[in-house]
């Protein structure tokens, strides 16, 4: 069998929950050609993801007219723009300075976040095989305890994506603000980031959440990621979850 035809750009149709009440599972279901149950379930997932794509533009803005008019929240983008999403960047320790926080990268790379610029603070807990109730909310409705935060923040060069992962940063350049837990630790540092950064918005979406790849609809999501030659390495659901939380958010 010949293989099948490969695209530079597929056109996507993204899902950005929570999905407003009162959506009609029955109209969705037929634009996915699916029971209306498994719509809700899909539905029911708290992160975004790919729900249609296809390299015809016609055929997923059809899709994605079809969604909005069942009354889901989703949006329409293409495969290049998931691409550009920066990559992470992983944290090995952080240094409070008097315009910024300047980040240690290791083999002596840096990365500064000036307090003048706008962040996401994008925070991440996969929800394990055992675990079958969601962790502690904080007063804003996020999930206590991430094991990851993903801070995306405008350069100019362009947005740039900082990675901290539980277990691998030293929070002492906090100084008092230092804690004993990672989670601690991330709080302190987003308080600070709400004090002194221009704007800066916090998504708990990927708390708690199960790590899966959506069952997309088109040409199916191994197809789209393989036409992003190398810009996403492996296939990992939570990072990609973090690109189109950025994707998705006012100011992507």
């Amino acid at each position: 069998m010949p293989a099948a035809p490969t695209t530079s750009v597929y056109h996507l149709v993204v899902s950005v929950p929570p999905h407003a009440e009162g959506w009609r599972a029955e109209a969705a279901a037929d634009c996915f050609g699916v029971t209306p149950a498994e719509v809700r379930v899909r539905a029911s997932h708290p992160a975004p993801e790919v729900w249609f794509a296809d390299p015809d533009e016609a055929a997923a803005e059809e899709a994605y007219g079809r969604l909005l008019e069942a009354g889901l929240n989703v949006v329409f983008t293409d495969s290049s723009i998931l691409g550009a999403v920066p990559p992470r960047r992983a944290v090995r320790s952080l240094t409070v300075a008097r315009a910024g926080i300047v980040w240690d990268l290791g083999n002596e790379l840096t990365a500064e976040t000036p307090f003048s610029t706008r962040g996401i603070l994008v925070y991440g807990k996969p929800r394990t095989a055992t675990q079958h109730k969601p962790g502690a909310a904080t007063a804003d409705g996020r999930l206590a305890n991430p094991t990851f935060v993903d801070l995306y923040f405008e350069e100019e060069r362009g947005a740039q994506r900082l990675h901290l992962a539980s277990g691998a940063v030293k929070f002492t350049g906090l100084g008092e603000r230092m804690r004993s837990t990672f989670g601690e630790n991330v709080e302190a540092l987003a308080a600070l980031l709400r004090e002194r950064l221009r704007a800066v918005r916090e998504d708990g979406r990927l708390m708690d959440v199960p790590p899966r790849l959506p069952p997309v609809s088109g040409a199916g999501l191994p197809r789209v990621l393989e036409s992003l030659k190398g810009s996403i390495r492996g296939v990992d659901p939570l990072e990609l979850a973090s690109r189109l939380v950025f994707l998705t958010s006012s100011w992507a």
